[in-house]
């Protein structure tokens, strides 16, 4: 069985051979799975393969996937803060205890 892959990368592989006929379920795959990474590449392979089927619309998907890693750049921020504060709680009670 060949190893498997996240969807992020996987689903670059079909947008690269997928026809006419499979934008509209792939369009609505993309738009409706949370995706965590590779926006950028799978929007690049979405523009790319609807320039080589010459269509003019584009679903949505690219809009789609820039929000949603607008979305996960503003969770990963938020985190990064939540953490930043642990450890400031964590250094000021070890200097008040010293």
């Amino acid at each position: 069985m060949p190893e498997r892959r996240p969807f992020e990368e996987t689903i670059v592989d079909y947008i690269e051979s997928m026809t006419r006929y499979d934008i509209h379920r792939v369009s609505h795959l993309i738009k409706e799975t949370k995706i965590s990474k590779n926006y950028d590449v799978i929007i690049g392979a979405w523009v790319k393969r609807l320039l080589y089927l010459h269509l003019n619309y584009d679903l949505g998907v690219p809009a789609n996937l820039i929000e949603q890693k607008h979305e996960a750049e503003a969770e990963a921020a938020k985190n990064q803060a939540q953490q930043r504060s642990q450890i400031a709680e964590a250094l000021s009670f070890g200097q008040e205890n010293c």
